[in-house]
């Protein structure tokens, strides 16, 4: 699901208890352990948003999880089937069977003025430091992994380098075919702040002058809508399969900018991860 909102050092304190005689002791929390998944992920979707160009690259995606603390560059190589993954360093702030409440810090690597194929040139934007806190309700506590979720988020870039700020609604549900294959599909919005519109779709007054493009500043407002579907594939104990597709629009200031030469987008995402 798209921008789910809305996968860490955690401390495990022991404590020495002593039963009243008779009593049953409880049996202690299982201490927490190391967890994780490493394979390739390929990605297919245009250069940048709105851009008519698609391109495919591929990485090296990897998950690890120690008690509550993640640390992740991609999605879908979960070890536990219900979560959601997070990119970044995060930490679980609450997590019940009706909300898992998430922080996380993420390195935006920014944009090169190069990768925008815009005929002269635009300004690029910095890398900066972005801060994300999310939080997912399970509308249906009676089934946490298959049931109905929605997840609003907000990050913001947390260095002042003009990312601005980005804030998501999602809904979506994980449904199983199989107790080894479940279908996922959801939809998204994104709100955006101006300082994040202007970055990434306003044209300055120089930057009109040395590509042709007439001057745009956008202020704040949505950004785009989506719909995603996908296919999880726990094929073995150890590895697991995923694939999705999404689809969607640009709105409001982002489809009336210069910059912006198909409102219409699409992007697609594949891989396979072993767990241990």
């Amino acid at each position: 699901m798209p921008c789910l909102l809305p996968g860490r050092l955690a401390v495990l304190v022991l404590f020495a208890h002593v039963a009243p005689a008779g009593a049953q002791e409880a049996a202690p929390p299982p201490a927490p352990r190391l967890e994780g998944a490493l394979g390739p992920v390929v990605d297919i979707g245009p250069d940048y948003a709105g851009a008519t160009h698609v391109s495919a690259s591929t990485h090296v995606g990897f998950f690890l999880r120690y008690g509550r603390i993640t640390v992740s560059n991609t999605g879908a190589f979960v070890t536990r089937r219900s979560d959601d993954i997070f990119r970044g360093l995060g930490a679980d702030l609450v997590r019940s069977d009706r909300l898992r409440l998430h922080l996380s810090l993420r390195l935006d690597r920014g944009r090169k003025a190069s990768e925008t194929g815009v005929a002269g040139g635009v300004d690029e934007i910095r890398p900066t430091l972005r801060g994300n806190l999310s939080a997912t309700w399970h509308l249906d506590p009676a089934q946490p992994v298959d049931g109905w979720k929605v997840g609003l988020g907000v990050n913001a870039d947390l260095l002042g380098r003009g990312g601005g700020q980005v804030m998501s609604l999602g809904v979506g549900r994980d449904h199983p075919l199989r107790p080894t294959l479940a279908w996922n599909y959801g939809a998204g919005l994104n709100w955006t702040s101006g300082e994040y519109m202007r970055a990434h779709f306003g044209v300055t007054e120089a930057q009109s002058a040395r590509s042709g493009s007439a001057a745009y500043r956008p202020g704040w407002g949505l950004q785009d809508v989506s719909v995603s579907t996908g296919w999880r594939w726990e094929f073995d104990p150890q590895w697991v399969a995923f694939w999705n597709v999404s689809a969607g629009r640009l709105l409001g200031p982002a489809a009336d900018s210069p910059r912006t030469e198909q409102p219409m987008f699409w992007s697609a995402r594949a891989g396979i991860a072993r767990r241990f």
